[in-house]
């Protein structure tokens, strides 16, 4: 076979690969710690369905089929929350990445807010640097931490 047409195979196995990722990445699972999301576990337990749609309309998607929340309006990629509920409310909570290649990257399962708080302190307070809106998520989950250990 000629090189040029070697190089236009593999394009197009890399072309392919990039629209369609090989399904054994979907079953690829890595685990992650604290990523600052602009929501933490923290914010969702407690919530019935409805007062999750209606609290973090247009900064998260409540799927109720799958009992997942999407930052991603048109898309179940991204990053999530996978919730679990009991007596209507969420009991416990898991954030997971589904990254390009499909491949799942999934922080703890956390079964109370104080476990959530806890888990966001302790993240939030090893970055580096934080912005802003992370520097009032810490001050935040430090004072509701102290509010619920009274």
């Amino acid at each position: 076979m000629p090189k040029s047409s070697s190089i236009i195979t593999l394009a197009a196995v890399i072309a392919l690969l990039a629209i369609q990722p090989p399904a054994i990445a979907q079953y690829c699972h890595h685990h992650t710690g604290y990523v600052s999301w602009g929501v933490d576990e923290y914010e969702l337990f407690g919530l019935t369905e409805a007062e999750l749609t209606q609290k973090f309309k247009g900064t998260l998607r409540y799927d109720k089929t799958d009992s997942h929340a999407y930052f991603n309006e048109g898309s179940n990629g991204g990053p999530q929350f996978i919730l679990t509920f009991i007596d209507k409310r969420v009991s416990k909570v898991q954030r997971l990445f589904i990254d390009g290649a499909g491949c799942h990257i999934k922080g703890p399962v956390i079964s109370s807010k104080k476990e959530a708080l806890e888990f966001s302190i302790d993240g939030l307070t090893k970055m580096p640097a934080r912005a802003t809106d992370d520097e009032q998520r810490l001050k935040e989950a430090k004072e509701l931490l102290r509010k619920l250990s009274k």
